[in-house]
C-alpha cells in the first residue's frame, strides 16, 4: 500500500474515532435527568454570565437557554468536522465523492439525541433537531473548506 494511502488510512480511523466520541459525549449528555442535566448548565450559563453580563441584564433563565443552545451547536459542529473528515478520507480509499452519507449520520445523530431524550423523560423538541443538524451542517462545511483549503495548498 502507498505511503499516501496509509496517512489517508490513519486519517479516517482518527475521524472514525473522534465521530464516535463525540456522538458518545452527545448521547451520554441526553442520559441525564432534567435536574442534573440543568444544574451542569446552570453551573456553566452562571460562570459565563459573570463575566459577558455582570449586571444581569439578560434575564438569568434566557442567559441559560442560550448558553444550552449554544453548546448543542459547538458539539455538533465538532461532530460534523470529524464526520466530514471521515467522509473525505473514506471517499479517497473508495475514490469516490461521498455527499449524502455525511448528512445522513449527522441527522440520523440529531433526531437520535431527542429520541434518548423522550426515554430519559426530558422531552424532545423538532427545534432542538433543526438546531443540532443546523450545527452539523457548519461543521460539515468547514471540514469540507479546510479539505479544499489542503488540496489547494497541496497543488502548490
Amino acid at each position: 500500500m502507498k505511503k499516501c494511502n496509509m496517512k489517508v488510512r490513519h486519517l479516517l480511523y482518527l475521524f472514525a474515532i473522534l465521530s464516535l466520541l463525540t456522538a458518545m459525549f452527545i448521547y451520554g449528555n441526553s442520559l441525564k435527568s432534567i435536574p442534573e442535566s440543568s444544574a451542569q448548565s446552570s453551573a456553566v450559563a452562571d460562570k459565563i454570565q459573570d463575566v459577558v453580563d455582570p449586571e444581569k441584564k439578560v434575564e438569568p433563565s434566557v442567559f441559560h437557554n442560550l448558553i444550552r443552545k449554544t453548546a448543542h451547536i459547538i458539539e455538533f459542529f465538532a461532530l460534523g468536522i470529524f464526520v466530514g473528515g471521515f467522509a473525505i478520507c473514506l471517499g479517497y480509499e473508495q475514490q469516490k465523492r461521498l455527499i449524502s452519507m455525511p448528512w445522513l449520520i449527522v441527522l440520523l445523530i440529531a433526531v437520535g439525541d431527542e429520541w434518548i431524550q423522550v426515554y430519559a423523560e426530558r422531552g424532545s423538541l423538532v427545534t432542538d433537531v433543526i438546531i443540532d443538524f443546523s450545527g452539523a451542517l457548519a461543521g460539515l462545511l468547514m471540514a469540507s473548506m479546510l479539505h479544499q483549503l489542503v488540496v489547494k495548498i497541496k497543488k502548490k
